[in-house]
């Protein structure tokens, strides 16, 4: 989860059903959760999922604003009912590629060899000076590392 874009996946059984990058284009802190409530809203509503994996942010990279839109939306998922259970992205690449030097390209390469359905995303992404759907990867990646897991 960033502050401008969120990606977001759903997995049910071992399918990759829905992945993508959702934006987040309101300004005030108050209008950027406004919208993720809303992401996550309708994301219940379609899957009613009962664990979701987030990625637990680095201290040193992130925000005020992020972190607290971090704690909304875990805060959210739990009114609702919903398990959270967050990875850092060291945890989340030593359950995915144990073993391995592993950086956010061999995790989304992983990704893609269990998906092979996100190979036209990633052949995308690895055209692009700037990463832009690294975010939906990564997502891709904490639900497929949640999978069989429900002790949040």
């Amino acid at each position: 989860m960033g502050s401008r874009y969120v990606g977001t996946a759903v997995i049910i059984g071992t399918e990759l059903r829905d992945w993508r990058i959702r934006v987040i284009r309101r300004t005030s802190p108050i209008e950027k959760f406004q919208t993720l409530t809303s992401i996550l809203s309708r994301l219940l509503d379609a899957y009613s999922p009962t664990l979701v994996a987030m990625k637990k942010l680095h201290p040193s990279r992130s925000s005020s604003i992020l972190d607290r839109m971090g704690i909304e939306a875990k805060e959210f998922l739990e009114q609702h009912g919903v398990g959270v259970h967050e990875f850092t992205l060291a945890q989340l690449k030593a359950r995915l590629l144990p073993g391995q030097r592993a950086n956010k390209i061999n995790l989304a390469e992983y990704m893609v060899s269990q998906y092979p359905i996100l190979f036209e995303d990633w052949d995308r992404e690895r055209s692009l000076r700037r990463p832009y759907r690294m975010a939906m990867f990564e997502a891709v990646a904490l639900a497929n590392a949640s999978l069989g897991r429900r002790d949040n």
